[in-house]
């Protein structure tokens, strides 16, 4: 990918990217090419569905073709390098170290550590580490493409498969939310790891975040080939998210929850979530909310009411609806979730300006990253180089760091075959 402005590639992982990889470990480690394994995890976009998911609400997305890759063999300890990362990271599986307090270099080796301690948490039996080489895309780091969830999915998949463990996609997904949760310390729901493990070219992936179930919806036929393409333009402002008012968002409506379960005449648990109520019950007793859980509670409600409607306007065709959706959704992020910095809430601006955009929203929580829009298929590339202009003469303190992807969908985390035959 470009740090200006790139397209992202037709079809992901591409097979020469990973073969190259895997050489990489062959050589890097002296070892046999034929024993080296790669496992793809794509980065993920999600239309309709913002700051819902841990609180169990709906949510919907898909794959992008762009992803992590981590090329490995079965060894005794767990020994990663990176080709676009700084740093090392070495452990024993007996002792997993702490997760890193700071954001030095080889902070990447919490999801490996925390990848390990997960599936032992879970009772999996791990005999064997393993040895490779993670290779992802360094500016799309914290850019809200969830890279952190594709990087704790692949290795998830690569530890599986060097110990020959059977896991489904939904527990691969409590596993992830392990290391997010519990090893990492961020309070997020299971959106992301759901999509990136989930998701199927040419379908949207509807969660249920409450029941931990999951959907495939494919694109009606009046959308083969889709009549609009997916553009990311990045702010250039990335943050890892516990560095930022996101936990502190999720406190407010687990707190909303709680007030409003107690208003019912319910026992409120400790971990009360939103999900546990439906609108008529906010309806009737937000007066016993503050303004700011009242903002909160409204925007899941009527979110998970936007999903539901995204969802009808997919299974039909109509993308304009669709889009529309989309605005609304961000409209409610700013005014009641309150989460939108001002450079993305202008990139919002920029991007409604063109009548081939129909929709656009935040990605990556409205407070760093990116924003997502669905554009028109003849327009996209046009409209991704003068957003990018537009943005870069507002703020040039980011425009190095800016840029803007075309991006097709893709299939989900998986093992890929590294076939030489094709080369």
């Amino acid at each position: 990918v470009e740090t200006t402005f790139g397209r992202a590639m037709a079809s992901w992982p591409d097979p020469h990217a990973a073969r190259r990889l895997r050489d990489s470990v062959s050589e890097a480690f002296h070892v046999d090419k034929e024993k080296v394994k790669c496992v793809a995890a794509p980065y993920r976009v999600c239309p309709v569905g913002a700051h819902v998911d841990h609180q169990g609400g709906l949510v919907s997305g898909f794959a992008i073709d762009q992803g992590v890759l981590v090329a490995f063999f079965p060894s005794k300890e767990v020994n990663l390098i990176s080709s676009n990362f700084k740093g090392a990271v070495w452990f024993s599986l007996d002792k997993i170290p702490n997760a890193r307090e700071s954001e030095e270099e080889a902070c990447w080796g919490d999801y490996a550590r925390g990848a390990v301690l997960s599936l032992k948490k879970a009772g999996y039996p791990l005999n064997r580490g393993i040895t490779g080489m993670i290779e992802g895309q360094a500016n799309m780091q914290g850019c809200g493409v969830s890279s952190s969830a594709a990087l704790g999915c692949a290795l998830l998949l690569a530890f599986e498969e060097a110990n020959n463990i059977k896991v489904s996609p939904m527990q691969n997904v409590k596993l992830d939310c392990y290391i997010e949760n519990n090893y990492l310390g961020l309070k997020n729901g299971i959106m992301d790891p759901s999509i990136v493990l989930m998701a199927k070219k040419g379908h949207l992936v509807m969660v249920d975040c409450e029941k931990e179930s999951f959907e495939l919806i494919p694109r009606p036929n009046s959308m083969v080939p889709p009549p609009f393409r997916v553009l990311l333009v990045f702010s250039g402002i990335s943050a890892a998210l516990t560095g930022t008012d996101f936990n502190n968002r999720v406190e407010e409506c687990n707190q909303a929850a709680k007030k409003l379960l107690e208003a019912k005449g319910g026992t409120a648990p400790v971990d009360a979530r939103l999900c546990a109520l439906d609108a008529s019950v906010f309806q009737l007793f937000q007066c016993r909310l503050s303004v700011v859980e009242q903002k909160r509670a409204m925007h899941f409600f009527t979110e998970c009411a936007r999903v539901r409607s995204a969802v009808e306007h997919w299974c039909i065709g109509d993308w304009e609806s669709l889009g529309k959706v989309m605005f609304e959704s961000c409209e409610s992020s700013i005014q009641n979730y309150e989460c939108g910095i001002e450079p993305l809430t202008e990139l919002i601006s920029i991007l409604k300006s063109y009548e081939s955009v129909i929709g656009a929203r935040f990605s990556g929580a409205g407070f760093r990253g990116c924003c997502v829009a669905l554009v028109g298929s003849a327009y996209a590339n046009d409209v991704a180089a003068d957003v990018l202009r537009r943005y870069r003469e507002r703020y040039p303190e980011h425009k190095d760091a800016a840029f803007a992807l075309v991006a097709e969908e893709a299939d989900g985390a998986r093992v890929v075959e590294l076939c030489d035959r094709y080369a």
